[in-house]
């Protein structure tokens, strides 16, 4: 989660197997060498995820930026609060349906009511809510 390209290319040429761990440059690191991610937004849109991660190793790079650049608004909503994580991943998956109610436990704080729409907002941009 360095977010550091040449760090990743070093490590493989060490010959370690190196993944993502900030979704926003995914896309970018399978380039650089890596062969998947830790995602925060794979709670949410795991299939989504998977299905770019499948297209760029295809060689269908067109297709792995078209799922890179539809989840973007999901994305920017799921990590656009200092509580992102736990907290509005759950809010997320509340809103798909997944689960039953959004709390969370100290220390985390639970979304308000603008930060919960504006992730209902980013879902439905990208096309995960309907």
């Amino acid at each position: 989660a360095a977010g550091d390209p040449t760090q990743a290319i070093m490590l493989r040429e060490l010959g370690y197997a190196v993944y993502s761990g900030d979704d926003s440059l995914t896309l970018g690191f399978l380039a650089y060498g890596a062969c998947g991610v830790v995602s925060v937004l794979g709670h949410v849109a795991g299939d989504e995820i998977r299905t770019m991660i499948d297209a760029f190793f295809l060689g269908d790079v067109v297709a792995a930026r078209e799922i890179n650049a539809r989840l973007q608004p999901a994305l920017r909503a799921v990590m656009g609060v200092p509580n992102y994580g736990a907290t509005t991943v759950k809010g997320a998956l509340q809103l798909l349906g997944v689960l039953e109610n959004r709390t969370v436990r100290s220390p985390l704080l639970a979304l308000d009511d603008g930060e919960y729409e504006a992730l209902r907002t980013g879902l439905f941009a990208s096309g995960l809510l309907h």
